[in-house]
Order: C-alpha cells, then sequence, then structure tokens
C-alpha cells in the first residue's frame, strides 16, 4: 500500500468538511432559537453566493466548479463550530 503524503491527507480532510458543514449548517439552523439561530445562519451570507458560482461554472462546463464550495465549507465549518462552544459556554454561566 503507499503511503500517503500530508497535502492528500489535508485536501481529503478539506473535502470531508463540505458535507461535516452542510450538516451542522442544517443542524443548527433548525435546533437553535432566536439570536442562536441567526449566528447559525451567518455563514449562509458566504455560503450561497459561493454555491451560486459554483453552478454558474458548472453550466459554463468548468471541471473545478466545486472549488469555490469546498474553500469555503472549512472556514463555515470553523464558525459553527465556535458558535457551538460559544453557546455551551453561556449556557452553563447561566445555569450556574
Amino acid at each position: 500500500m503507499a503511503q500517503l503524503g500530508w497535502h492528500t491527507l489535508i485536501g481529503a480532510a478539506i473535502v470531508l468538511l463540505v458535507p461535516l458543514y452542510l450538516i451542522l449548517q442544517t443542524w443548527f439552523g433548525c435546533a437553535w432559537a432566536g439570536r442562536w439561530r441567526m449566528a447559525a445562519l451567518v455563514p449562509l451570507i458566504g455560503f450561497v453566493p459561493a454555491l451560486i458560482i459554483a453552478l454558474l461554472q458548472l453550466s459554463h462546463g468548468s471541471n473545478l466548479w466545486p472549488l469555490t464550495v469546498i474553500f469555503f465549507a472549512p472556514l463555515g465549518f470553523i464558525y459553527l463550530l465556535v458558535a457551538a462552544i460559544a453557546r455551551q459556554v453561556v449556557s452553563k454561566r447561566r445555569a450556574a
């Protein structure tokens, strides 16, 4: 079996973040309420244009069409992860 280089593993991790981001975006957008829901929907400000650009590139026959979504997904995922951590910290402080 051939060894995978670190760049291959990083690339695979970045591509894996696309479905993870979509899952978190859907989950948090539906499960959270009030201002937390608004915070969870913030990444859509960047994702929707990235998706539109990707679909336009696909319609023009570009083979690089998914790159805008692939590059955006890690940023959205990290944002949602930080928002989830902040929500946990705030809820623990309110409970104390």
